[in-house]
C-alpha cells in the first residue's frame, strides 16, 4: 500500500514539474520575446490578427472583428496563465485519479459502471475507497471532476475549468474529443480507455 502511495505521489511531483515547465513555456510565447521565436502559434495568431485589421472593410456586409475574434480565443489561455497553479493542480488529480482507477481495473476486471451516464467522481471515489485522494485533491477540483463507463471502459474528464485551451497547447492528447468547441478552445479534458474515447 505504501509503494502505491509513493507511486502516486512521484508521479505526481513528475506531472507537477513537468507542466510547470509548460506553462513557462507558454509565458514566453506569450511574451513580446517570444514573438519572434519561428512556428509560435501564439505569434501567428497576433500577425493574422494584425493583417485582418490592416484589409480594407467590405462596405457591404460588415465582417466581425478578426481582433475580437483572437481576443476571445485567447482568454482562457491567459486567464490559466494567471491562475497556472489550479491547471497544474486539476492535472495532477486526474493523473491520480488515473492511476487510481487502473489499479482496480487489474484488481476487479473493470471499472466501476455508471450505466453510461456522467456522474460526479465523488460518487466513484466511494466506490473505489480513495481517501487518501479525496484528502488531498481540493474540493472545488473534486466537483469539476465527471465520470462516465459501461464497466468496461471508462472516461475521467475535468468539464468546464475554463483552462482547456491551455492543456490543447501543451497536452493535445488530454483533450476530451466529444467536448471540443473550436479549434482554440474546449470544454473538457481528462483521461480514458481506447474505447472510452467515444463516452
Amino acid at each position: 500500500m505504501e509503494g502505491g502511495a509513493g507511486g502516486i505521489f512521484s508521479a505526481i511531483v513528475i506531472c507537477l514539474i513537468s507542466t510547470l515547465f509548460a506553462v513557462l513555456v507558454i509565458l514566453v510565447l506569450a511574451s513580446d520575446l517570444g514573438q519572434g521565436i519561428p512556428y509560435n502559434p501564439l505569434a501567428v495568431l497576433r500577425s493574422n490578427a494584425g493583417a485582418g485589421a490592416n484589409a480594407a472593410p467590405e462596405p457591404a456586409s460588415p465582417k466581425p472583428d478578426p481582433n475580437a475574434e483572437i481576443e476571445k480565443a485567447l482568454m482562457p489561455i491567459r486567464n490559466a496563465i494567471l491562475h497556472h497553479s489550479k491547471t497544474v493542480d486539476r492535472i495532477n488529480a486526474l493523473i491520480s485519479f488515473n492511476t487510481i482507477i487502473g489499479e482496480y481495473a487489474k484488481k476487479v476486471g473493470g471499472y466501476p459502471n455508471s450505466e453510461g451516464k456522467v456522474v460526479s467522481i465523488r460518487t466513484v471515489l466511494t466506490v473505489l475507497n480513495a481517501s487518501e485522494f479525496s484528502a488531498h485533491v481540493a474540493p472545488d477540483i473534486i466537483d469539476e471532476m465527471n465520470y462516465i463507463s459501461d464497466g468496461v471502459s471508462y472516461k475521467a474528464v475535468n468539464i468546464g475549468s475554463g483552462d482547456c485551451a491551455v492543456i490543447r497547447l501543451i497536452q493535445p492528447s488530454m483533450v476530451d474529443p466529444k467536448r471540443s468547441a473550436a479549434p482554440l478552445d474546449c470544454l473538457a479534458y481528462g483521461f480514458w480507455s481506447p474505447k472510452g474515447e467515444a463516452f
